[in-house]
């Protein structure tokens, strides 16, 4: 079995994501930077906040098949906006992980994790979910990679965002999944 490599994989995923504004992979960055603008007010565009964030799952698959969201409005978002709104996340609206001293964060994200999760009313969401909520919001990761920052450096200098680590490490995995598929 072939080792891939974060090279093999960020480079791959960032290539398939070509500069078309309306591509599937720029759901994330839409979103993600709707998130980053009006982190300090979102309950003051709270509607406009859970229609991005549905449009990006909705564009990743977390509406599909028998996904309890499937029979859900943008509405359902509401409660995870305002936890995501609390002051007590303030300290992870930064690309945790890419300081020393960020596994302090942990409890923090933990906690976000745990809050998001109970947030909606009528279901559980999967794991799955929940990490693609954070992923498209805050985008914070509990751990350090120095190649995942050298990618960061890579992307910007080829025009590109500055992804979170947290993206890069969706991106690898997400094209690992891809490839083993394609195969």
């Amino acid at each position: 079995m072939n080792r891939v490599t974060l090279d093999q994989t960020i480079g791959e995923y960032y290539r398939q994501r070509d500069g078309h504004p309306d591509s599937r992979y720029r759901s994330w960055e839409y979103c993600y930077g709707f998130f980053r603008q009006h982190r300090t007010d979102l309950l003051g565009v709270q509607d406009d906040a859970a229609l991005q964030l549905g449009f990006y799952l909705a564009s990743w698959g977390m509406y599909r098949g028998s996904s309890a969201l499937l029979q859900r409005a943008y509405t359902a978002h509401l409660p995870v906006i305002h936890v995501l709104a609390s002051p007590r996340f303030s300290n992870l609206w930064r690309d945790v992980g890419a300081r020393d001293g960020d596994v302090e964060l942990g409890p923090s994200s933990m906690a976000l994790v745990a809050l998001v999760t109970d947030a909606y009313e009528g279901f559980v969401p999967t794991d799955t979910l929940v990490t693609k909520i954070l992923l498209g919001t805050v985008g914070c990761l509990p751990a350090r990679e120095p190649k995942l920052t050298e990618w960061q450096h890579k992307i910007i200098d080829l025009g590109g965002p500055c992804y979170p680590l947290m993206k890069l490490v969706d991106m690898h995995f997400w094209q690992v999944g891809f490839d083993r598929e394609s195969t």
